[in-house]
Parts: structure tokens; sequence; C-alpha cells
């Protein structure tokens, strides 16, 4: 399944460089909203997940995260909860970075590359715990 997984982050780096920087040319502002990663249930209950790690590539709008059927709504990720992936937690070669975020129902760990996490919380547009409060 990591072995899987990890030709496949191959692929999807493959392709973009290819699309994008060689047949395409760079296109100025143009944000990538898929990236690598993994989501599973730490409490509670979200339709879609479970205990078990649901890796792949995840598409990132504002406020919501989807793989293939999937479609995850975030709320919030928690303030100061980011932080390394221990070896068993580890989705792929390179280091990776676990956030907690919560929707309505659950509290979920999600798992990416350390290289891409700065870019997928700042896709996904959500405030963190402490700013949620500061607004409310």
């Amino acid at each position: 399944m990591i072995a899987d997984f990890f030709g496949d982050v191959l692929a999807w780096f493959v392709g973009d460089t290819v699309t994008d920087g060689v047949l395409g040319g760079k296109r100025s502002g143009a944000r990538r909203k898929v990236f690598p990663g993994g989501i599973r249930v730490v409490s509670g209950r979200q339709s879609g997940l479970s205990p078990e790690w649901l890796i792949g590539e995840w598409t990132i709008r504002t406020g919501r995260l989807s793989k293939d059927t999937v479609v995850v709504p975030i709320i919030e990720t928690v303030a100061g909860s980011r932080r390394s992936a221990g070896i068993d937690e580890r989705l792929m070669r390179s280091e990776t970075i676990i956030v907690t975020a919560r929707t309505e129902t659950a509290t979920l760990e999600w798992a990416m590359p350390r290289r891409s996490d700065g870019l997928a919380l700042r896709a996904l547009g959500v405030p963190d715990s402490a700013e949620r409060r500061s607004l409310g």
C-alpha cells in the first residue's frame, strides 16, 4: 500500500512538472490544489473516514478536502497541533507532517509531505482554533 502510494506521488510530481513546467510554461497565479496525503479519524465520526489512514491524492478547496467520493468539510485546524509523523505514521519516504483538523462531527489527523504542508494549509483556507475563538 505504501509502495503504491509512493509510486502515485512520483507520477503526480512528474506529471505536474511536465504539464505545467515544460508543456504549459509556468502559469502565473496557478496554484496546485491537489496534494498527496492521508486523513484518519481520531475521535467522533466522519462519513467516509475511519481510524485507518485514507491515503491518496486529495483535492483541496476552501473549507473542504475530497478524494474520490469522500468529501470532508473542515471547519478549523487545531492551533499548535502541527507535528512530525512518527516512524509508524509516515505515509511516504519524505518527511511527513501531521495536523489536527476538526469537522462538525469529528477530530481528524491530516498527514502530508513536509514540502507541501504550508501550501496545502493555505489552500484549505480555514482558521486555526485560536483564530476561530478570537473571531467568535
